[in-house]
């Protein structure tokens, strides 16, 4: 006998509507705001139609083009392939579609899995990193409870939903056993979550061999559901997806013609650009230029990516970048400015006070190929910080300065005009120290000429402000 495995658009759709479901709640009076559409309801009526061990009448979805895959980015797009896999929906020939539910409990328990607590990780060979993206996965979750609560739970017996939670600690074998765990001592009814592709890929094996529902929120390794597991499901766009999009924004809506690309040293930066270089390449616009970025763990950085780049580009053109120029970049973090702008100068001398930072910013420099950079660890709040920082050679001196809310010391900006940079560009998120710093810049004989502000944080009264100040004299 066949069976089938049932797609599901959302992970709670199939637990709490369908025809046998609304004559219960009729029957209850229970009120809720749930809509459905037709052709869902559909679906459901068919597989509430039948028992736990028979075929609802359901046909296999056929695509025509994988991943809704565009022509023009297509691999081979000339070329008709001899076999396609992944286009007909996988069904399910195993011992039973499905289990009959449970008579005794009070109620329905759905699992959660993700990176919640630090700990180790072998894909990374050190200590985890994905916390911040499985903390937020953990308050999307609650949230769908709440809500699917709060819309009358599982309305076909009026029972709760109930979050299970477990962590996803980045231990292969461990993740197994949080799947067995949940599957056969809480007894959930399906499991929500997962972030690493390593990892998930050991879960949902385990989760083959317990017949357990999984709904991936988090991996977007393209290859999750090639895996041919029926009861395995994503809900997001995966990075093959979601560069589509972004190569048609970047070419065909922006216009752009010449792209480059500052990605994370990690599994996700170096498996999530695939296919913006691939897709680039094909529509005409080879990408010019890939730079691999390792962040240290306490190093700052701009979380705004929208405007991250924009901000790089604007410290830049206040530069005035000449291929002669000396640059002194303080507070230069893992060298993020002064590894974009090593290409238009002649020399960059890079100071920051966090060793584990500057330690990165060497990395990132050796890994870049780039040798005209040299960065060191100095406490910038300490007099003689910059005693013999300058570059050395000749050509104009200018000096990017980017430091934390308190602002630069006193003593730091007379250092800084001692050395009598002809441009000085200071970037701050603190208006009032900045405010206080141009006052002292201006007595040193530096006028500031220009001001640029970006709402980094939208909707907050932060912002970043990026000042150009040029030598004019005393007294300016």
């Amino acid at each position: 006998m066949r069976r089938y495995a049932i797609l599901f658009p959302t992970a709670f759709m199939w637990m709490t509507l369908s025809c046998a479901e609304l004559e219960a709640r009729k029957a209850a009076d229970v009120q809720t705001s749930v809509e459905v559409d037709a052709e869902t309801r559909a679906v459901l009526q068919k597989i509430n139609s039948v028992s736990a061990y028979e075929v609802p009448d359901l046909e296999l979805q056929q695509d025509d083009i994988y991943a809704k895959t565009a022509k023009d980015v297509e691999p081979f797009g000339h070329v008709k392939p001899f076999k396609e896999h992944f286009l007909l929906q996988m069904e399910y020939t195993g011992p039973g579609r499905a289990i009959p539910e449970p008579a005794d409990v009070n109620s329905v328990k759905i699992g959660f899995i993700g990176p919640i607590m630090s700990t180790v990780s072998v894909a990374t060979g050190g200590k985890s990193h994905e916390e911040p993206l499985g903390i937020k996965m953990l308050q999307g979750a609650r949230l769908a409870i709440e809500q699917a609560n709060a819309n009358g739970g599982y309305l076909k017996r009026n029972l709760p939903f109930e979050l299970v939670i477990s962590n996803d600690n980045g231990l292969w074998g461990a993740s197994g056993n949080e799947i067995i765990k949940m599957a056969y001592k809480d007894k959930v009814w399906a499991i929500l979550g997962t972030i690493d592709g390593a990892n998930s890929h050991i879960a949902i094996r385990v989760a083959l061999k317990a017949e357990i529902v999984i709904m991936n929120s988090g991996d977007t390794d393209p290859t999750f559901i090639e895996t041919n597991i029926p009861w395995v499901f994503r809900c997001i766009g995966d990075d093959r997806q979601q560069s589509y999009l972004l190569v048609d924004y970047l070419y065909r809506k922006l216009g752009l013609q010449r792209v480059g690309i500052i990605r994370a040293s990690n599994r996700y930066g170096r498996f999530g650009v695939r296919e913006i270089n691939d897709g680039s390449r094909r529509l005409g616009n080879p990408i010019v230029l890939e730079m691999a970025y390792s962040l240290g763990i306490d190093d700052f950085f701009q979380v705004n990516n929208l405007l991250n780049h924009r901000w790089v580009q604007l410290i830049e053109e206040n530069l005035e970048p000449e291929p002669e120029d000396r640059l002194i970049d303080l507070f230069c973090g893992s060298g993020l400015i002064a590894l974009s702008i090593a290409g238009s100068v002649r020399t960059i001398t890079g100071i920051e006070g966090n060793g584990r930072a500057a330690r990165y910013a060497r990395f990132n420099a050796q890994r870049n190929g780039i040798d005209n950079v040299t960065f060191f660890t100095r406490d910038l709040t300490h007099k003689g910080a910059l005693k013999h920082m300058a570059p050395s050679g000749e050509g104009p001196l200018k000096v990017v300065a980017d430091p934390p809310r308190t602002g630069i010391a006193g003593h730091i900006i007379e250092s800084i005009a001692a050395l009598s940079p002809v441009i000085v560009v200071y970037v701050s998120c603190n208006s009032a120290t900045l405010a206080r710093d141009l006052c002292i810049f201006s007595r040193m004989g530096y006028r500031t000429e220009r001001m640029t502000v970006i709402d980094m944080f939208p909707r907050t009264h932060h912002i970043e402000a990026v000042a150009r100040l040029r030598f004019t004299g005393a007294g300016a």
